[in-house]
């Protein structure tokens, strides 16, 4: 930036010390936001540049391609310019279609009204890296604004009786159809659910860990819950030394056990069963 600088004096200016006491004016005064990275996991810059209507040229990558998208005059679609490959040409063709682009007035300033309607609230950029990060560990993320949701959907004239109900909706070997009149939102929701065939689900994480050494090469969880029909690969944390696998279970009660290299175990850290053959395994029950 100092070589530009120096080299073309009238043609560019720069003045990287000062990005992070008058960067947000910068941005505030661009006709453009140039952002060529090569990588953007997540990109935020983008967004301080649309707050003000400063329309983005950037490289297709990471973030930068999720909300950066190419102007089409015709539909009037779009916040900026983009290019697919990472190479001066590319850069330079894009730097033309923003510069025509430019010289038209009238749909320079829709292109900055569309740049301004664009931004992403951080809340949001927060919310989803959040969600990410838990899923990469096999961690439910649990958005506390959708349990505020959840929380007005819930009736005064609750009790038990009706999870009692529900109980017997979602246990197929105790189905018995309640009375309808007083049934619960949820209760109804879930019978449409299941006259649609869509199934209800629950999401289930198996835990195996162990202190044995040297450690195992592969772990699997095996059970009723298919039917004993295929041995489930689990994934290996160092930080934590477990394994987990976290499946999509209908409610009801099931056995399982793990295959630890190949050999039959069944986890001291999960509720055990006996069978009527004295077989032992592990045992969980899933309810909604």
């Amino acid at each position: 930036m100092w070589d530009l600088k120096t080299r073309y004096p009238a043609n560019f200016w720069a003045n990287p010390d000062e990005f992070f006491l008058d960067g947000p004016l910068v941005n505030c005064g661009s006709d453009f936001g140039l952002m060529p990275s090569l990588f953007e996991p997540g990109g935020i810059v983008q967004h301080e540049f649309f707050v003000a209507g400063t329309p983005v040229l950037a490289f297709r990558t990471g973030g930068l391609k999720d909300t950066v998208h190419e102007y089409d005059a015709t539909k009037n679609k779009g916040n900026g310019f983009t290019f697919e490959s990472h190479d001066v040409e590319d850069f330079k063709n894009a730097f033309r279609r923003a510069y025509r682009l430019y010289q038209d007035r009238q749909r320079y300033l829709a292109l900055r009204a569309n740049a301004s309607e664009s931004v992403i609230d951080v809340a949001d950029v927060a919310r989803a890296w959040n969600k990410e990060f838990y899923r990469l560990w096999d961690k439910f993320y649990i958005d506390l604004s959708e349990i505020k949701e959840h929380e007005k959907e819930i009736t005064a004239d609750f009790d038990p009786d009706k999870v009692n109900r529900l109980e017997k909706i979602l246990w197929p070997s105790r189905i018995e159809r309640p009375d309808t009149d007083k049934t619960n939102r949820l209760v109804k929701k879930l019978l449409l659910r299941r006259k649609a065939g869509l199934g209800i689900f629950k999401k289930v994480q198996f835990v195996y860990k162990t202190n044995q050494l040297p450690r195992p090469k592969k772990v699997q969880v095996y059970g009723s819950f298919d039917s004993w029909h295929q041995k489930h690969d689990m994934i290996y944390h160092t930080l934590q030394h477990t394994w987990t696998l976290t499946l999509q279970l209908r409610p009801g009660e099931y056995l399982y056990g793990y295959y630890v290299d190949g050999h039959w175990k069944v986890s001291d850290n999960d509720p055990r069963l006996t069978d009527n053959s004295g077989n032992i395994n592990n045992y969980v029950r899933v309810t909604f």
